[in-house]
């Protein structure tokens, strides 16, 4: 997962970031630059494992797209995202889904993905 963090903090213009693990190697943390203050940091999950990250960073990137995330029941918790722009009646197609990831942050950093690919 720490290549797809990487991927996405390149594509939304992060400078100067680390992802951490830690004593585990499980839980993965970002450090960066705040964008509009040369002395803050963000510290926290990777983008991953926090919706807060995502929308907080990735989203206005997005600009006017519209996010749907949806848990699918099945035998094991799992999440979808679609992104792109619906409306009622157009018929328009999301320009990219993840399905069935684990949880509702990875789905949509998935369909993040899939939109950085296409460019």
């Amino acid at each position: 997962m720490e290549e797809l963090d990487k991927k996405i903090a390149e594509w939304v213009g992060l400078k100067d970031f680390g992802i951490y693990a830690d004593h585990a190697g499980d839980y993965y943390y970002m450090q960066f630059p705040e964008p509009d203050q040369n002395v803050a940091y963000y510290r926290g999950q990777a983008f991953h494992l926090s919706l807060d990250a995502c929308f907080k960073y990735i989203v206005p990137k997005l600009g006017y797209k519209e996010i749907l995330l949806v848990p699918r029941p099945t035998t094991e918790e799992s999440w979808s995202c679609w992104i792109g722009k619906f409306g009622i009646g157009q018929g328009t197609m999301p320009e990219a889904v993840a399905e069935g990831f684990e949880t509702p942050a990875l789905a949509f950093c998935k369909a993040v993905e899939k939109l950085i690919d296409k460019e």
